[in-house]
């Protein structure tokens, strides 16, 4: 998990670094003092989620938002002020490309919550915005019809197995915190950290974590997640003919 602030005071961004560890213990928090700095860093760090502080910068935050659409989609939480803000800056924020706006009076947690369920909403979303095959080297995977094939052999997976399968492959190169499969497959279920071993362990078991070449298919990546790396010779965004499995 990568979230980037931008536009905070050091104890405001103190104070939001432990809303967003609450949930995510192994996040990787980057800090931006300015617009201009945070969009380079948005650029150059593709962060999962980006906080934006409203009061704290010297030009409208709403033109600040429609610098970063101008390039990017990264989920976007804007925190206003709770005293001497305007009171439409929440619509003035959503209006400009926002995904959600919160003033910081409403709490911590508060604001933890709110990054819980953007990040559930973005994640769910990515699991079913595109029905169309993905291969990585001999390994197909087809959403249209949850048929996994490794070259013409068709490999039997459950519906969480092929949905856990789906996240990482679509996002293969880069890594899945344990925290967000726990939400995009099992929501707030208090035990999911476990089910998230289990099922990597069964994928891993079916898939015989081994593509032709010697490689691996998924890798831990310790204290963190779990990356899909697979051969190189096909990316995960290559789009296949949905008739027909292929090495």
């Amino acid at each position: 998990m990568r979230v980037l602030f931008i536009g905070f005071a050091p104890v405001a961004a103190e104070q939001v670094q432990l809303a967003v560890r609450f949930r995510w213990p192994d996040a990787t928090v980057s800090v931006a003092e300015s617009p201009d700095a945070g969009l380079k860093l948005v650029e150059q760090e593709a962060p999962d989620v980006v906080i934006l502080q409203s009061g704290t910068m010297d030009q409208p935050f709403a033109q600040v938002i429609r610098d970063l659409r101008s390039f990017s989609d990264v989920p976007l939480i804007v925190l206003g002020s709770s005293d001497g803000g305007d009171e439409m800056d929440d619509v003035r924020a959503l209006d400009a490309g926002a995904d959600d706006f919160i003033r910081d009076g409403d709490g911590l947690m508060a604001l933890a919550a709110r990054l819980v369920a953007l990040m559930r909403r973005v994640w769910r979303q990515s699991l079913s915005s595109d029905d169309q095959a993905i291969s990585s080297g001999s390994l197909m995977l087809n959403p249209a019809t949850y048929e996994v094939f490794i070259g013409t052999e068709r490999i039997s997976l459950t519906s969480t197995e092929f949905r856990l399968l789906h996240l990482l492959l679509k996002h293969r190169g880069t890594v899945a915190g344990h925290r967000l499969l726990e939400m995009s497959l099992w929501g707030d279920r208090v035990d999911s950290s476990a089910l998230v071993k289990k099922y990597i362990h069964r994928l891993r078991q079916k898939l015989g974590n081994q593509a032709s070449d010697g490689s691996r298919w998924i890798i831990s990546v310790h204290g963190v997640g779990y990356r899909f790396v697979g051969p190189a010779n096909a990316g995960v965004g290559e789009r296949l003919e949905l008739a027909a499995p292929r090495r």
